[in-house]
């Protein structure tokens, strides 16, 4: 696959009737020692700010990192539960990630990702998720 690329992120909660939250960017693309590397930037609605996301993904385990007005650090990891503080302007909130499934498909210039998780907060569940991630090569 080419560095430049196109990223679409589709997230949905299924137990719920809202619509599906989509995310397009352009972005570059690397693979070092096995693992998959996404560089993008995000535009954050109602703001001239961005957010600087960086995934890494290996067969196991996804990583989504964002820096900028907020920052998170979220481990999608299938073999155990994952702690997560998603910093806000407001403040920070502790999550946690329950990795149910996470399907890797790698071409020759596309990469799909199907994740689904739960999120939980120190209160209790927060929601189920399915996200997916298509990378493919820009033209």
């Amino acid at each position: 696959m080419t560095k430049e690329v196109l990223i679409t992120i589709r997230g949905i909660q299924p137990d719920t009737q809202e619509d599906p939250i989509i995310m397009t960017a352009p972005g570059t693309y690397y693979l070092t020692n096995g693992k998959h590397y996404i560089h993008y930037e995000e535009s954050i609605e109602g703001s001239d700010s961005k957010l600087r996301s960086i995934i890494k993904i290996s067969e196991d385990r996804i990583i989504l990192m964002k820096k900028g007005i907020s920052a998170a650090q979220m481990i999608f990891d299938i073999k155990q539960e994952e702690q997560a503080v998603y910093q806000t302007p407001y403040g920070d909130i502790a999550l946690r990630t329950v990795t149910k499934e996470i399907n890797l498909s790698v071409s020759e210039n596309r990469v799909e990702i199907a994740l689904e998780y739960a999120l939980y907060t120190e209160d209790g569940k927060l929601s189920d998720n399915k996200l997916n991630i298509s990378i493919e090569e820009r033209i």
